[in-house]
């Protein structure tokens, strides 16, 4: 795949709305420096991967992705859960890939 579509793909990636921090700063990585980004990527799979990992992000996921907003919450914590919920998602799909 030539460097300029490359580039397109990580500018999409970057641009799309509902892309979590972690999304974005792995496609700006990537477009930056390739390699670093693979790195990072593995380096979470290697974390998340082993007994201890999995129950670690396990937690995340009961803590953050199945707890719910209180009935009533303001607009600004359903969008501070969903950015959180969001970092722990991205997470699961990096490991589960890997």
């Amino acid at each position: 795949m030539s460097r300029a579509v490359e580039k397109v793909k990580a500018d999409m990636r970057l641009n799309r709305s509902n892309a979590s921090f972690l999304q974005r700063y792995l496609a700006w990585l990537r477009s930056e420096n390739p390699d670093g980004a693979d790195l990072l990527e593995a380096d979470l799979i290697e974390v998340f991967s082993d007994e201890k990992g999995l129950r670690v992000l396990k937690l995340l996921e009961k803590a953050v992705v199945k707890s719910p907003c209180p009935d009533g919450s303001d607009d600004r914590a359903l969008r501070e859960k969903n950015a959180v919920m969001n970092f722990v998602l991205d997470i699961e799909r990096i490991v589960s890939n890997g």
